[in-house]
C-alpha cells in the first residue's frame, strides 16, 4: 500500500529527474582556463613627472578560470575570474635610484562576444572575436623594494623593502622598514 510519504518522494523524484533531463538538453557551454605573461611600463601623463621618472618594463603574468555560454547569431556570454600580479620599475635621482613594485590583484569580467569567421589559408578556418563588457580588478597587496646606486660600476646597494597597504581612506603616508 501506498502511503502519502510515498506518493510524495516518488513525484518528487520524478520531478528532479525531468528537470535534470531538461537542464542538461537546455544550455550548453564550455569552461576552460587561460594564463599567460604580460609586461607592464608605467607611463606618465604629467610632462614634469615624465621627465623626473624613467621607466623599465616589469614582467608579471595572469591566470583565471572562464565560463561560456553560446547565445544566437554568432554571439556568446563569457564571464571569468582570476588572478593577477602586475608591477612598475621607476628610475629616479638621475637614474640613481630605482624603485620596484608588484601589485596583486583579483579579477572578475564578464562579456558579450561576437565571433567573426575567417581564412587563414585555404581550408583553415579561424574565428576572430570582438568582446564588450566590464573588468572589475581588486586589489589584494603590494610590495616594493627601493634600491640605490652605490658606486660608479653601476650595482646598485641592498635594498630597502616596503609594503603597500589599502585600509580605507588613502592618507599618503607611508614608511620603509
Amino acid at each position: 500500500m501506498y502511503s502519502a510519504l510515498q506518493s510524495v518522494t516518488h513525484a518528487l523524484s520524478v520531478a528532479l529527474v525531468f528537470l535534470l533531463v531538461i537542464s542538461s538538453n537546455a544550455q550548453k557551454f564550455s569552461v576552460g582556463v587561460k594564463a599567460g605573461p604580460s609586461l607592464t611600463l608605467a607611463t606618465f601623463s604629467d610632462k614634469d613627472l615624465r621627465k623626473a621618472y624613467g621607466s623599465v618594463p616589469r614582467p608579471g603574468f595572469t591566470g583565471a578560470a572562464l565560463i561560456i555560454f553560446p547565445l544566437k547569431n554568432r554571439f556568446s556570454f563569457m564571464t571569468e575570474a582570476g588572478y593577477s600580479l602586475n608591477g612598475r620599475t621607476l628610475k629616479f635621482n638621475s637614474d640613481t635610484w630605482r624603485n620596484k613594485t608588484s601589485y596583486q590583484f583579483g579579477e572578475a569580467s564578464m562579456a558579450l562576444r561576437r565571433s567573426f569567421k575567417f581564412y587563414l589559408g585555404k581550408n583553415i578556418p579561424s574565428d576572430w572575436y570582438f568582446n564588450i563588457g566590464p573588468n572589475i580588478k581588486y586589489w589584494i597587496s603590494g610590495k616594493g623594494k627601493i634600491s640605490i646606486l652605490s658606486d660608479e660600476t653601476g650595482n646598485y646597494g641592498p635594498p630597502s623593502k616596503y609594503k603597500v597597504e589599502y585600509d580605507g581612506e588613502p592618507t599618503g603616508d607611508f614608511t620603509i622598514n
